[in-house]
């Protein structure tokens, strides 16, 4: 994947904002990238590391629908965008409504403890992120709007999507996934006033092996 122009490469654990007309009382965060190394100075971190699901991995679960904007289905082929909690469909002024996945009994299953095991990872992991004052006004807001969350009880994120690639040799998401969904963009749906948990997990070949 070919560099992001004009970005910052960011250091594991540290936030990076940005002081509305240079005041030093208006800060408002603009991303941090963390890894499991950079969160082992915290006390949250046993609760951070521990969740684990055993299972085959979702993208393998039967009946999992992709997203309208992705490329057509393939035979044996896992690649594509699918919506896991609500989604919203781009038709004419679009709408809000459950995303309609796989109905099958093991995956429903599934697919609920990963929405319950994302849920506590983002009320753990954001507030590492972005200042206290941000995280309070943040949640301020989720309660004040009675914002839906799809897996848990309390304020959190409204939906999730899983994005897939199992391309390898260098091959770049937004050829594999569509340039709707592979490459880095920004989505006109999504609440400005709110954050975005990115977790990105690597399935490596074993050293010596071909892949798949």
């Amino acid at each position: 994947m070919s560099p992001v122009e004009g970005m910052i490469e960011m250091p594991p654990g540290v936030p990076f904002a940005v002081r509305i007309d240079d005041h030093p009382d208006q800060i408002i965060t603009v991303g941090c990238v963390q890894m499991l190394d950079s969160l082992r100075g915290y006390s949250k971190y046993p609760q951070i590391s521990e969740g684990t699901l055993s299972t085959e991995p979702i993208f393998r679960l039967d009946g999992i629908k992709l997203n309208q904007w992705s490329q057509a289905e393939k035979p044996d082929c896992y690649d594509g965008s699918a919506s896991l909690g609500i989604t919203v469909e781009e038709q004419f002024s679009g709408f809000v409504q459950p995303a309609v996945q796989a109905v099958t009994d093991e995956a429903q299953v599934i697919l609920g403890k990963l929405l319950v095991l994302l849920a506590e990872l983002y009320k753990l992991i954001v507030p590492l992120c972005i200042s206290k004052q941000e995280w309070e006004a943040w949640l301020f807001r989720l309660m004040d709007v009675n914002a839906l969350c799809c897996g848990a009880l309390h304020s959190g994120f409204s939906s999730v999507q899983r994005n897939l690639s199992l391309s390898f040799n260098g091959g770049s998401p937004a050829l594999v996934l569509g340039i709707l969904t592979g490459a880095f963009h920004v989505d006109w749906n999504d609440d400005l006033n709110g954050y975005t948990l990115l977790i990105a997990l690597f399935w490596l070949p074993i050293l010596g092996l071909k892949s798949a």
